[in-house]
């Protein structure tokens, strides 16, 4: 995998995009995007994101938000794809 042209610097707000393998209209499922909020919703109470806002569509995920280490925080996105994976029907 070749390395990102991007590079995130301190702790300043970022725009974010997060889209699902071949445009997969996933998110339309409530409980799947009800899992996103969630988890959104708890790494803002555990203090470890400021988020400025974020919308999600079908497909894909637009935020705004900063972290002291946000692309650690990016790579937590693995746990929340496990967890979208393992939910039952």
């Amino acid at each position: 995998m070749g390395r990102s042209r991007y590079h995130v610097l301190g702790t300043q707000p970022h725009f974010l995009t997060c889209t699902l393998v071949n445009w997969m209209p996933l998110f339309g499922n409530i409980e799947i995007a009800q899992i996103i909020i969630d988890s959104l919703n708890f790494l803002q109470c555990q203090q470890r994101l400021t988020l400025y806002g974020y919308v999600i569509m079908e497909n894909h995920l637009h935020l705004i938000a900063a972290a002291a280490n946000l692309s650690k925080r990016v790579f937590e996105k693995l746990w929340l794809m496990y967890q979208i994976f393992f939910t039952p029907p």
